[in-house]
């Protein structure tokens, strides 16, 4: 949740297809960030076409706060992308690949770049 002392000011958007493997090390990257609790969100929009599986790797980060996953049936990283930019509450969107790994200070520093 936010609060009037933290905003939502950026959403970390994580698009995968199948990725189960590399995906959980991206999401803890992004979880683990220094901006305070509430500042920032993590999206994670699981393309994959078994929406069962989908719904079974999303109960292993069920309850992280902070965190949205979305299964999204319809196929392709452009829809993923704008089903992500529907469901952030922050005004500024980083997109975060599945193999990727987000340094503690990526959401702290790209936020602060908009702030000036």
């Amino acid at each position: 949740m936010t609060d009037a002392a933290h905003p939502c000011r950026i959403t970390a958007a994580i698009c995968t297809y199948q990725r189960y493997d590399l995906l959980p090390s991206a999401i803890e990257s992004a979880l683990t960030q220094t901006l305070p609790d509430g500042s920032f969100e993590v999206i994670v929009i699981d393309n994959s076409p078994d929406a069962d599986r989908s719904a079974q790797e999303a109960q292993a980060f069920a309850g992280r706060p902070h965190l949205t996953w979305r299964h999204e049936a319809r196929p392709g990283l452009s829809n993923a992308r704008n089903v992500a930019a529907q469901l952030a509450r922050a005004p500024v969107i980083a997109f975060l690949d599945d193999d990727a790994r987000a340094d503690p200070v990526w959401l702290e520093n790209i936020a602060g770049c908009f702030d000036q």
